[in-house]
């Protein structure tokens, strides 16, 4: 339940940070810290959807990654990439609370 909130949190974070106008060296670290925690709680996270799992975990890598690669630290790259990764890892979390969501209802009945 509280990696759902990582992810949305994270996810709201990264569009929000889309539209400001920061310092290459703030964008990187903040792809190194939000990275980081979303690969970390998508290989930790008890679900039974491997894919969501993967594409979490992959999501946390890519934004590591970019962290090292000067043209996505600059606007517009940089716009571009927060904006695909938060909307997806926003995505990503609120299905996985929906999915939760119903077993748990299912489990009560």
């Amino acid at each position: 339940m509280k990696s759902n909130l990582i992810y949305k949190l994270a996810g709201i974070w990264l569009v929000l940070t889309a539209f400001f106008s920061l310092p290459p060296i703030f964008v990187m670290f903040n792809y190194l810290l939000i990275g980081i925690a979303v690969m970390a709680s998508g290989i930790i996270i008890r679900s039974k959807d491997t894919l969501i799992r993967m594409i979490i975990a992959n999501i946390g890598l890519w934004l590591i990654i970019s962290a090292y690669i000067p043209h996505l630290l600059v606007k517009p790259a940089s716009v571009w990439n927060e904006l695909i990764s938060g909307v997806i890892l926003i995505v990503l979390g609120y299905i996985l609370s929906n999915t939760l969501h119903k077993k748990l209802l299912t489990i009560k009945k």
